[in-house]
């Protein structure tokens, strides 16, 4: 996906944030809206057809030119690994699986129901539709990515729609859905049924906190500080994790969004990230503290290191009301990595030896995520959070090592003004590896640290 599009998805992100306390549906998909399996099932198998056919007809492209002699082989052969790019495989496919989870989330299913439809979408994509053998990658993170993604898009393009008519900006924001959710709004408008989900009032007022910020990233490098890019960030947090009641997969969630423009570079300039995680289970252990199963999506192409990750983990939130306007929120969370990559100099090593060298130049495998999160938010001397995430990933196709990747984020915004803060972000990361049968690539040891000041503005 290029760039030019990431920001059309950025863009529509942010006219979300137009009404701070939005009108979310919390049920989402109810049996209000008819089943439609065929419906579903045609959609998906129209949506591989047609980027099959486009590609083999209007690109040339060797790989689709598939025959039933192929998908024999296919069936044959098995999982393997492809040398896609990192953006197509930790972006591209996941937003291609989100189109699947939709196709059966318009047509009446709810969040577990429509997990099938997107693994049955990915293998028909993997096995019919490439004279390729099926990509154990693809079929990952279209699966894991797809799921996510789709009930991400989902909420958001229920969001532009919801009360519809007593909104301003109508056809705005039925652009911006259309971009987000193409297949559920293409089903909302074959539909009554589910145009009116899409635009009732729900009864229920969610808390939508949404901010923009923007400024200048530092590296802070031994002699001195160095402007290495311009940064905008985006926030969203839906709804209240700490709202008692009947809980949905995704009635909560956290979805930051940056991008980093590097200076001084001839090379494509633009860096896109996306880091979410949403509980799709919770228990209220008392007024204070709770227990989650999330899932978490980490797509992050920094100018200094690419990891992507789809991970699934137990939490532990506990909150502490410190006054009606001051509180503070602590988190842990520690799970596994379904499926994960890290850029990797072993990978550029191993692919140059091949005859025809190809796009990875990064390592993917399986491992374990943990995370630990506190916010303190007070209502006079400004907000701090403080993270670190750890992944470790165990690599074993094509090149069998050990990837560590850590981060470590503490951000101070003070109040100028309402809705107007100055803030400041330390952003560090720092890499580990071993790679077991390259002797030179057995200790690797990477860094990164930025200071970033920046002006964030509560929409």
């Amino acid at each position: 996906m290029n760039s030019f599009v990431r920001l059309i998805l950025i863009f529509c992100v942010l006219i979300i944030g137009k009404n701070t306390k939005a009108q979310i549906d919390s049920i989402a998909i109810t049996n209000t809206i008819k089943h439609r399996p065929f419906l579903a099932l045609s959609e998906i198998l129209t949506n591989n057809f047609l980027v099959n056919r486009y590609s083999a007809w209007g690109r040339d492209l060797e790989w689709a030119k598939v025959t039933p002699k192929d998908w024999l082989e296919n069936i044959k052969i098995g999982l393997k690994s492809d040398s896609d790019g990192f953006d197509t495989n930790f972006f591209g496919h996941p937003y291609q699986g989100s189109t699947y989870y939709n196709a059966a989330r318009s047509s009446g299913y709810t969040y577990w129901q429509s997990i099938p439809f997107t693994v049955g979408g990915s293998l028909m994509w993997e096995f019919l539709a490439e004279t390729e053998p099926a990509s154990e990658i693809d079929l990952n993170t279209t699966s894991y990515g797809g799921i996510y993604l789709g009930e991400l898009t989902h909420r958001l393009s229920m969001h532009f729609l919801t009360s519809d008519k007593k909104r301003k900006y109508r056809t705005a924001r039925h652009i911006a859905a259309w971009l987000v959710n193409p297949v559920g709004l293409l089903n909302a408008n074959l539909h009554d049924d589910v145009m009116r989900n899409f635009t009732r009032a729900d009864e229920n007022d969610f808390k939508l906190n949404t901010s923009v910020s923007f400024g200048g990233a530092y590296k802070l490098l031994a002699n001195g500080p160095n402007l290495s890019n311009f940064h905008f960030n985006y926030l969203m947090i839906h709804g209240s994790l700490f709202n008692r009641g009947n809980y949905k997969p995704f009635d909560f969630f956290i979805l930051r969004s940056w991008l980093d423009i590097k200076s001084n570079t001839r090379e494509v300039p633009l860096y896109f990230n996306v880091s979410s995680h949403a509980p799709i289970w919770k228990k209220d252990l008392n007024h204070y503290s709770i227990l989650a199963i999330s899932q978490h999506f980490d797509f992050m192409h920094n100018p200094s290191f690419k990891l992507g990750a789809m991970s699934l983990t137990m939490d532990y939130y506990a909150k502490i009301s410190l006054t009606s306007k001051s509180f503070y929120i602590g988190s842990v969370k520690a799970g596994v990595v379904t499926i994960g990559s890290s850029n990797s100099e072993a990978a550029e090593y191993f692919n140059n030896l091949k005859e025809i060298p190809s796009k990875r130049n990064y390592v993917y495998g399986r491992g374990f995520a943990i995370e630990s999160e506190m916010v303190l938010k007070t209502e006079y001397f400004g907000d701090i959070t403080a993270s670190y995430n750890n992944w470790i990933m165990y690599t074993k196709q094509d090149i069998r090592g050990l990837e560590i990747s850590n981060i470590v984020r503490l951000d101070y915004y003070y109040p100028i003004h309402k809705k107007l803060r100055l803030g400041m972000e330390y952003y560090a990361y720092w890499r580990r590896a071993k790679y077991y049968d390259y002797q030179q690539f057995s200790n690797i040891k990477k860094s990164s640290y930025e200071a970033k000041l920046l002006v964030n503005i509560i929409i």
